[in-house]
């Protein structure tokens, strides 16, 4: 078992190494345009701050500042190489109200009531202390405002996910971090129970589907530019090359002309304060 410092710096050098690559995954683009959807903007002034936490290359926050270009967006993200390809999108498109801070959740320093509205897309489950950090957030939070979250279903990627873990685990003793697959956020329940944690006016949970096809070149290409990245970095190159010849002929049976039909379905938790 990791220690919480170790997770997490496994966890930065998981996601400085993906960063290149992270916008290939097509469910991170498509998702964040349907997240800002939920947004509740009525009261939204020149005045309003949102903070866009997890916020990796940029991606909602982007989306919340085309939506909103007269109000503050900060994105907070622990790896700087995301944020390094975060700024050169945002210096690109020509956007003005978003600041970029490389911190840590754990060490957020923020006034209570500071944000009308927190985002945060598929990160909440890589945090190490998720409960007590969100109960943190969520004090950021105006009494009038909203916390807004994705995670993935219990079905999503598989079985090719499935699949991969297995491989590593019972050919090469590589495990998904046991600290993180206990809180996953994959089910209903779980998510709402990590909501009522800050004792919300209210909770919605939306089911959104979020489904394309890749090739399997692309389906790799996609778990080394997420989170998965950090279990592949774990192989030698004799290894790797093994482990991805032996998974290629286990995803050629789910496979149509070399073709996965990927299932990213996800919630969107809206709480409301």
């Amino acid at each position: 078992m990791s220690t919480n410092q170790e997770l997490k710096d496994d966890i930065l050098k998981t996601f400085d190494k993906a960063a290149k690559d992270y916008d290939n995954n097509k469910q991170f683009i498509i998702s964040s345009k349907k997240l800002i959807t939920y947004i509740s903007d009525k009261n939204y002034t020149s005045s309003s701050k949102v903070l866009d936490l997890s916020t990796g290359t940029g991606n909602v926050a982007i989306q919340i500042a085309k939506k909103y270009p007269s109000i503050s967006i900060l994105g907070v993200d622990i790896s700087s190489q995301m944020l390094s390809i975060a700024k050169r999108k945002i210096n690109k498109l020509n956007i003005k109200n978003i600041k970029l801070v490389e911190q840590d959740v754990e060490t957020l320093d923020f006034s209570k009531n500071e944000f009308d509205t927190i985002t945060c897309a598929y990160g909440l489950f890589f945090f190490p202390n998720m409960q007590e950090v969100y109960k943190n957030i969520c004090t950021f939070i105006k009494p009038s405002g909203q916390f807004i979250f994705s995670s993935f279903t219990h079905e999503a990627f598989e079985p090719y996910s499935c699949i991969f873990k297995d491989i590593l685990e019972n050919k090469y003793n590589i495990s998904f971090p046991s600290e993180l697959e206990n809180k996953l956020l994959n089910t209903k329940e779980e998510v709402y129970n990590l909501a009522k944690l800050s004792n919300p006016s209210d909770v919605k949970i939306k089911d959104i589907e979020i489904i394309y096809d890749l090739t399997i070149e692309q389906w790799w290409d996609l778990l080394n530019s997420s989170g998965y990245k950090g279990m592949i970095m774990k192989l030698n190159p004799i290894d790797l090359k093994s482990f991805k010849e032996e998974y290629f002929k286990a995803l050629k049976k789910y496979a149509k002309n070399e073709t996965l039909t990927i299932n990213a379905n996800s919630y969107f938790c809206i709480i409301s304060f």
